[in-house]
């Protein structure tokens, strides 16, 4: 035989092949690895390739968040308007508020002069009955 036995060759090798065993060892699959795989059931449910076809796209998401933003905006300007609207009429409240308080004190005096006079009334007709009997 025309080769000599060299132990360090033969060491390196035995190393290169543990090391490949090893790594075989930890990135091969297990059985539970296997078992945990997906099966023809699961793949039924999996999306294909029309699903993935019709699927929202991020320029479709672009798309609505244009609209979102518009939409949005009207109404702000919407609220903006309605905003001083709601200004306008608690503005014609206040004044109406003031004025019938205005109103209910004019009332008051009257209801008191009204009530003065018609005291002095009923005193003048009680003197006047008693003058005439």
């Amino acid at each position: 035989m025309g080769q000599d036995f060299d132990p360090q060759k033969f060491n390196e090798k035995l190393d290169d092949i543990l090391e490949i065993v090893q790594f075989i060892k930890d990135n091969s699959a297990s059985k539970d690895d296997i078992r945990d795989m997906a099966t023809k059931s699961d793949i039924k449910d999996m999306a294909t390739k029309s699903d993935i076809r019709d699927m929202v796209t991020k320029s479709d998401i672009a798309r609505l968040e244009e609209k979102m933003d518009q939409g949005f905006s009207d109404l702000r300007s919407e609220l903006a308007g309605i905003n001083l609207e709601l200004e306008d009429i608690k503005r014609d409240l206040r004044k109406l508020e003031s004025r019938t308080q205005i109103d209910d004190d004019v009332m008051i005096a009257d209801n008191l002069k009204l009530n003065e006079r018609v005291k002095k009334l009923e005193k003048q007709v009680r003197q006047l009955e008693l003058a005439h009997n």
